[in-house]
Parts: structure tokens; sequence; C-alpha cells
């Protein structure tokens, strides 16, 4: 558990320092711009997932949701979107498989298997994290967190949706309570 959470720290010091918005995921508009480079011909959609969050619990089980969407990017930030993925997979899998050579090997299948694949995430998340422009946080089908590398996207998208009502300037409270769904 260690590594997954070493994974998620290591995102969120890559997306601290970046902008911060709320959308309201059932009105949010991407605007026709790529993210990374700001250039017009955005033609691509690349689909970013939200993290994801419990919905209901059950006795042997959970369910967990997430929301996808499409955002523009040029057909050249695309492929270095897609390279960075399998960048990511590839140092994901060197990281298992040097975990597994290192340390401890269990006996027959074990429960204990699964923690080699923990020691992929990190380099996983940074490698993917690190080409993005923008990136999901939590989200919920009320709000969802979206954090954006650079300025002037983030500006064109407030100015966006704001004409679509699709932007929540307040944070919201757990479980999305003291959210205001009235347009200012």
């Amino acid at each position: 558990l260690a590594m997954f959470g070493l994974g998620y720290v290591l995102k969120w010091l890559i997306t601290r320092k970046w902008t911060q918005l709320y959308l309201i995921p059932k009105k949010a508009v991407f605007p026709e711009i790529c993210p990374l480079c700001l250039s017009s011909c955005a033609e691509r959609a690349v689909v970013e997932k939200s993290a994801d969050r419990p919905t209901n619990n059950y006795v042997v089980a959970q369910r967990r949701e997430w929301l996808e969407m499409a955002i523009p990017h040029c057909s050249k930030c695309a492929k270095k979107l897609f390279r960075s993925r399998i960048i990511g997979l590839g140092l994901g899998g060197v990281c298992i498989v040097g975990a597994f050579l290192l340390l401890e090997k269990p006996s027959g299948a074990s429960p204990s298997l699964f923690m080699y694949i923990a020691f992929g995430y990190p380099a996983y998340a940074v490698a993917t994290t690190l080409q993005k422009g923008v990136v999901f946080g939590r989200a919920s089908s009320l709000v969802m967190r979206v954090y954006i590398r650079d300025p002037e996207y983030a500006k064109r998208l407030v100015a966006l949706n704001n004409t679509h009502l699709g932007v929540v300037t307040e944070v919201p409270l757990a479980d999305n309570r003291g959210v205001p769904h009235k347009p200012k």
C-alpha cells in the first residue's frame, strides 16, 4: 500500500502548482485547443479519467465509479501522451521485475504476489502525469476537480464553462455539501 501512496504523492507533487478548478461534469465543455501546445488544430480526443471513488459498499465487495471525458488535443501531443503511457507501462514493468528479483519470493500463488505489482505504480504515475496538460482529480456526479498545467488554457476553460454555468468557484465540502448550484 505504501507504493500506491507513493504514486499518489508523486502525482500530487507534479500537479500541486497547476491551476485547480471545479467543474460540473454534466455541463463541462473543453476548449477546441490543445492543452499542451495551445494550437487550434485539436482534432484528436484523448480520454482522461478521474480518480475512482466508492459508491456502494456490499458485504464482500465495493462498487467504484469514475468519470471519463474526452479532451481535444492536436495529433502531435496525442501521440506524445500515448508514448508516455507506453513508457510508464514499461517503467512500471521494469520496477515490478526488479522488485521480484530483489525481494524475497513468496512460495506458491499467494496474495503477496500483488505486492510486486504495487512497485510499478509510482513509475507509471510519474511517467504518465509529466506529459499531461489536464489531470482529473476526485469527482462525483455533481463536481469534479481538474488540474490544468497552462494558465492560458485554464482561462479559456473558465471562460467557456462560465457561459455554460459549468464552473464551481467555491471549494466543495465533503460529500459535495456546500456546493452552490445556482448561476452567479
